[in-house]
This record gives C-alpha cells, sequence and structure tokens, in this order.
C-alpha cells in the first residue's frame, strides 16, 4: 500500500487554496482517508485519478493539484488525530486546499 504523499509545490503562496504560478490559477485539494484512498492495489490511486481528470477537463485555466493524504490501515479515530497536522504541514508549505475529500471507515469494521 502506498503512503500519504503530502507533497507541495514550493515557493508559492496560497489564497484560499488558490495559487497564481505562470499565468495559471492552481487548486489545491486534499484527498484524507485510509487505504482506498493511498491506493496500491494494482491500480492507480483515486486522488491521482481525480487530478487528471480535472485537469484534463478544466477549460477556465485552473490547474488542480490533489494531494494524496491517505495511510494504509489508519482507522476513522488515528484520522481524526492526524487531519490537523496534515492541514498544518501544507499550510507550512504554503498551500490552503480549497476542498478536503474524506473517505474511511473500512479499518473499524473488524
Amino acid at each position: 500500500c502506498a503512503t500519504a504523499d503530502s507533497t507541495v509545490a514550493q515557493g508559492q503562496a496560497a489564497d484560499v487554496g488558490q495559487v497564481k504560478a505562470a499565468g495559471k490559477t492552481f487548486v489545491h485539494i486534499l484527498a484524507f482517508g485510509d487505504s482506498l484512498t493511498a491506493g496500491g492495489f494494482g491500480s492507480r490511486p483515486y486522488p491521482l485519478q481525480l487530478e487528471e481528470l480535472l485537469n484534463r477537463r478544466s477549460e477556465d485555466g485552473r490547474r488542480y493539484k490533489v494531494h494524496n493524504a491517505g495511510i494504509c490501515g489508519d482507522s476513522t479515530e488515528g484520522m481524526t488525530e492526524r487531519l490537523p497536522e496534515e492541514i498544518a504541514d501544507l499550510g507550512r508549505a504554503g498551500i490552503r486546499p480549497s476542498f478536503a475529500l474524506t473517505l474511511g471507515g473500512t479499518n473499524d469494521l473488524g
């Protein structure tokens, strides 16, 4: 299973999740969750697919960056504890996501 991505563009200041760079507006999205978000099961993780789809369909010059913060085996309790730090990590890199997607709970069933 893959691990949390949390890679962000360096040297960009955020303005409510949108960053101007080279004449384009970047919209940042946080994909947060467990292994279903992290991916690594022989297919491409949904955050990567979402980023590709949004960028392919963007007609207004916006570019999208989906930050994959999925961790395999994480529970909803662990996710609740981890979320503030994930947001803080992005903030330290000058990123303030416009949207956050959360997918979890499957590890709490067993």
